[in-house]
């Protein structure tokens, strides 16, 4: 999935941040932690001296929580477009339809 964009080219950067896995507690969830987790990325972002972050968002509630976050969609993809290509792999108890990956920019 990750390969779906030259993040490097694209921004004209040579490093940016990249994530893996965001989760809320059940009992947390619909309080907007997500959102506020991403927003983080933000301060982070400028301690590194750094741009952009590119993350690829699996579920549903972690894509909405970034969008909220002013990320933006750059690539998605069909879990079932997935299943074909990558028959290995059982895609069928994702939560939503997209694989997707969004970006922000300061």
């Amino acid at each position: 999935m990750m390969h779906q964009q030259d993040v490097f080219e694209k921004y004209g950067i040579e490093q940016y941040l990249s994530c893996s896995g965001l989760t809320t507690n059940k009992n947390y969830r619909q309080r907007g932690i997500a959102t506020e987790f991403l927003k983080a990325r933000d301060a982070i972002l400028r301690a590194f001296n750094l741009s952009v972050t590119s993350t690829m968002f699996t579920g549903i509630g972690s894509q909405k929580a970034a969008l909220k976050a002013n990320y933006f969609d750059v690539f998605s993809i069909k879990y079932t477009d997935l299943g074909e290509k990558f028959k290995r792999f059982d895609f069928s108890k994702t939560d939503g339809e997209l694989c997707k990956i969004l970006d922000f920019k300061i």
